[in-house]
Parts: structure tokens; sequence; C-alpha cells
């Protein structure tokens, strides 16, 4: 598949149901990455940030999958290779991020925006926000946000 074809995600409603939606990929922006979702978890934030009753939204960001395209302007990672998804990343280049304030960064980036969320075959993310790895599942990979969030709070 490439972008502009048809894909498969869940969307959540707000009385608990969820249902399966086809989705067509838009092309990608050239600091893009398409990726196979090869697991997500699910957090309890995907249950409290539906819009309404009636409306549904795509959910999951506890994503690890496999680079299936890469972005014109795309650099240090492949299309085949295993990334997880940080849900947040600091741009790297505004004058905080360059002076190692990332906390700070004036233009975060993350997916959310993009409304490509993990509980889909496929989906669209800003390459920033893939981190490579290997030796892992792809379930416990998935896991590595959550970790984030744990380790994150242990030293508020």
């Amino acid at each position: 598949m490439t972008s502009n074809e048809r894909t498969i995600t869940a969307a959540y409603k707000n009385d608990h149901s969820v249902s399966l939606k086809p989705l067509t990929l838009r092309p990608l922006a050239s600091n893009e990455i398409r990726l196979r979702v090869d697991a997500c978890g699910i957090c309890g934030s995907d249950l409290l940030t539906s819009p309404g009753e009636k409306a549904e939204s795509p959910f999951g960001h506890e994503v690890a999958g496999t680079i299936l395209e890469l972005g014109s302007k795309v650099e240090k990672l492949e299309v085949g290779q295993s990334v997880v998804l940080e849900s947040s990343s600091a741009c790297g280049h505004c004058s905080n991020c360059r002076n190692d304030r990332q906390e700070l960064c004036t233009d975060v980036r993350n997916f959310y925006m993009l409304n490509y969320l993990g509980f889909a075959e496929e989906m669209i993310s800003p390459a920033i926000s893939a981190v490579p790895y290997d030796g892992l599942t792809p379930e416990i990979a998935s896991l590595s946000e959550p970790l984030g969030v744990a380790i994150d709070l242990g030293t508020l």
C-alpha cells in the first residue's frame, strides 16, 4: 500500500463502543513516515478524550511499528526499520532545543494533530517521533511510552 490508499482504523465513542472504519492516508509531507502498526497499547486518556457521545475519534498512542515509507527529507531512518513512536517530540530546531532546553520547545511535534493514531493497520507520523529499536517484541516495545510517563511522574 502507498499513501492515498485505504487502510482500516478503529474509532472510539464515549459510549465505550469501537468501530472499524476505512481511512485514506494522504501523501506524506517531507518530514513524515508511514508505518505499519505492529502493536499498540491503550491508555486511560484514550478513553477520556473522545469528543462526544455521538462523535467517534481514532485512538491509540502507545505505538510500535515498521516503517513502510519515508518522506523526501527524512534522514537516519530506513524502510523496514522497527520503531516506537514518542507521543510528543521536541522539534530539535528552535532556540530552546538548540540550547539543551527541549522541555521548553516552542514547536513540539506529535501525531495527534495528524488524526492518524495507533489502532489502525497503518498510520502517518512525524519522523522526529520515531525511535528505532531492536531485540524486543513490538508488544514490549510499545510499552516505552507508558514507561516514559512513569519515569516522568517519578521525578516530580
